[in-house]
């Protein structure tokens, strides 16, 4: 869950958060994989502090060597690709780290017309779909 909007898909963001950190996209042996799933109380790694306040994007891939952040990833379902949580994407783009972002294929156009609006440069912007619990996951940019 993030602080910005109420997730009204939450059990739904949250699978899809599982599949996408066991897609093989965030394994390494070069960090640790994190998901930080539905709000505070099960969140497990920050990315770091924007604004003193602690960032935990769905996904957060620490190096083994250095215990910092690599790379990290927000997903986002139908009904959270908005404006509102743009502001969230704004925030972890100034962390510095590779950040993917990952929207449903049917979301794609808002959400880069939002990351262009927002001036929100981030490492890759990837499409997915879920189909009998399987995900499938296309580089868009």
């Amino acid at each position: 869950m993030t602080k910005f909007g109420e997730r009204t898909d939450q059990e739904g963001h949250d699978k899809v958060v599982k599949l996408v950190a066991e897609s093989g996209r965030y394994t390494s042996e070069n960090y640790i994989t994190y998901t930080n799933p539905n709000g505070p109380s099960q969140w497990q790694k920050s990315a770091g502090k924007v604004n003193d306040e602690e960032q935990y994007p769905d996904i957060v891939g620490i190096s083994k060597t250095t215990n910092n952040p690599t790379i990290i990833a927000e997903i986002e379902t139908e009904t959270s690709v908005t404006e509102e949580e743009s502001q969230q994407w704004k925030g972890y783009a100034k962390l510095g780290i590779s950040f993917y972002l990952y929207v449903p294929l049917a979301n794609v156009e808002d959400a880069k017309k939002l990351l262009e609006e927002k001036n929100i440069t981030i490492k890759g912007l990837r499409g997915y779909e879920v189909k009998d619990g399987k995900i499938t996951i296309h580089d868009i940019e």
